[in-house]
């Protein structure tokens, strides 16, 4: 298992061990609130006209405009994955939103099959998890609190007993909740400074510390396994989500983040986490300035082009942008 900086240094250590759809909404009823939306005169401009009629022909919904929704009083939770979904596509940032809101919308029911595979390294990642805290803390005599148990508790109850963790001041925990403002999730390992930085073992030492320009002090960092063998900006992104709440909740965390990378030998890569909080904080404004104007009577943004990150709405995409490419080609004829 190897240590690694971002500028390539490494240290390593070996381990010697194993490694029936829902019904359809009722076509009456949507064209009555239609009809009542035109005598009004409440109809509004969608985003994108041809996009918004391809997706009511798809959705075999009328074609006419429908009256914007009231936006729901009750402030809406988002994980580091909903930041992720985002930046890799709004377009399936939006799409998740409708199926998650209004699941029988003829819309939300054309998400793309399961794929088994993505099935099968969801798995192959928990799993991965689990190793790492046995070869990397456990194997190492860490003392370990495991919050796991706590999967399907609030997100309130959940940040409240990884509070009461922190209190007992163990080396790591497993499995940490947090929330803070509009945001939760669950952190998969935070590591007290003090436990790692010593000089012995695969522990960082303060020389290491200095080379990344951090200061010693006995905060909690915030640690994500990953399968991928190099690191990502997106996988950053969710360091720096996690390591925000931990700072709302407990008023400091330590800025060393790491990645625990996969492979036969596992890598952990160092961040500060100072050089791209002004990253994560854009996305995230833009992030929360597009849901705030989410509607769906005005129909989602222009759909990705073929090749680029859909989410789970692959399909739907593209049957948009080929309703799209007709429209403009019966114009041009």
């Amino acid at each position: 298992m190897c240590i690694r900086d971002s500028v390539g240094s490494e240290m390593c250590i070996r381990d010697s061990g194993s490694s029936s759809p829902p019904a359809r909404a009722q076509p009456s009823a949507v064209a009555v609130s239609a009809s009542l939306a035109a005598r009004r005169n409440l109809s509004l401009p969608s985003r994108s006209p041809r996009c918004s009629r391809s997706m009511r022909l798809l959705a075999g919904l009328p074609t006419w405009s429908t009256p914007r929704r009231a936006l729901s009083s009750q402030p809406r939770m988002w994980t580091p994955s909903d930041l992720v979904a985002f930046y890799d596509s709004p377009w399936a940032s939006w799409m998740d939103r409708l199926a998650a809101e209004q699941p029988f919308h003829p819309l939300a029911q054309q998400r793309d099959p399961p794929d088994p595979f993505l099935s099968m390294l969801g798995n192959k990642g928990r799993a991965g998890e689990q190793e790492v805290m046995r070869r990397l803390f456990v194997d190492l005599g860490f003392s370990v609190v495991d919050l796991s148990r706590l999967s399907a508790a609030s997100p309130s109850d959940g940040a409240a007993a990884t509070a009461q963790a922190i209190l007992e001041r163990p080396d790591v925990i497993y499995q940490a909740p947090l929330a803070a403002g509009n945001f939760h999730g669950v952190a998969d390992f935070l590591v007290r400074e003090d436990a790692f930085w010593s000089s012995s073992g695969s522990r960082l030492t303060a020389n290491e510390l200095d080379a990344h320009g951090l200061v010693y002090k006995p905060r909690y960092a915030v640690w994500d396994a990953k399968l991928t063998r190099h690191a990502k900006p997106q996988q950053v992104i969710q360091l720096c989500c996690y390591a925000d709440m931990l700072q709302q909740m407990e008023g400091e965390v330590s800025p060393a983040a790491a990645l625990v990378l996969g492979g036969a030998d596992a890598k952990i890569k160092l961040f500060n986490l100072v050089n791209h909080f002004a990253h994560y904080r854009s996305v995230r404004r833009r992030f929360l300035r597009f849901h705030a104007q989410f509607s769906s009577a005005s129909g989602p943004p222009q759909p990705p082009k073929r090749g680029a990150p859909a989410g789970t709405w692959r399909g739907v995409a593209d049957s948009c942008l080929l309703y799209t490419s007709d429209a403009a080609d019966e114009e041009d004829s």
